[in-house]
């Protein structure tokens, strides 16, 4: 994982810390499928920071599909009520 991005390391660092602990089989179920989303937001990330070296515009293309992966993440990071 890159450094770079603090919001991707500290939730790859969350999750593989809940997969390694001795937590229960569902929060462990939980945090495997947190894990691949973090590593596709890691690598999202990075593809649209390469994109952009090359062509500006791809940052605005990229955007809103971005945020609503970023958003919908937030939403199931969330404490179950």
């Amino acid at each position: 994982m890159l450094g770079s991005d603090v919001g991707c390391a500290h939730s790859f660092k969350e999750c593989t810390a809940l997969l390694t602990s001795g937590s229960s089989t569902e929060v462990k179920l939980h945090a495997f499928r947190l894990l691949k989303h973090v590593v596709q937001w890691q690598a999202m990330t990075y593809r649209i920071g390469m994109m952009a070296m090359k062509n500006r515009d791809a940052i605005g293309v990229a955007s809103y599909d971005y945020l609503m992966f970023v958003a919908v993440g937030f939403v199931y990071c969330s404490p179950r009520a």
